[in-house]
């Protein structure tokens, strides 16, 4: 008998990250619990509407630890990992907000053009 795998076309995660966000104010809430989650002591949310494009531009800033490349690869690039859910506490001793390991795709569907 052959091995098969699991395919998942690239929409997927689009529809993961659509599915579970309910509206704007819950994705800019899971941006905040990211910056929370990188041990930053503040977080900067601007809104600004650009009249003349007819588009509403949101930035979420933060001076959190970032992520080094393993970590990049190896668990920011795997949707839905349980690195947060099994450490419980971030590098500077928070405990960490993140519920699915999702935190990162639900806001995506903000952006209209990137």
């Amino acid at each position: 008998m052959s091995q098969e795998n699991i395919r998942p076309a690239a929409r997927l995660i689009k529809t993961i990250g659509q599915d579970l966000i309910k509206d704007v104010y819950a994705a800019i809430v899971e941006l905040v619990k990211n910056s929370y989650d990188a041990d930053s002591p503040d977080s900067l949310i601007q809104f600004e509407y650009k009249d003349e494009q007819n588009r509403l531009l949101i930035r979420v800033e933060d001076s959190g630890h970032g992520m080094d490349f393993d970590t990049v690869v190896n668990k920011w690039l795997v949707p839905a990992t349980s690195d947060k859910l099994e450490r419980k506490v971030s590098k500077g001793g928070g405990y960490c907000k993140a519920e699915k390991g999702l935190g990162d795709l639900q806001p995506q569907f903000l952006v209209k053009e990137f």
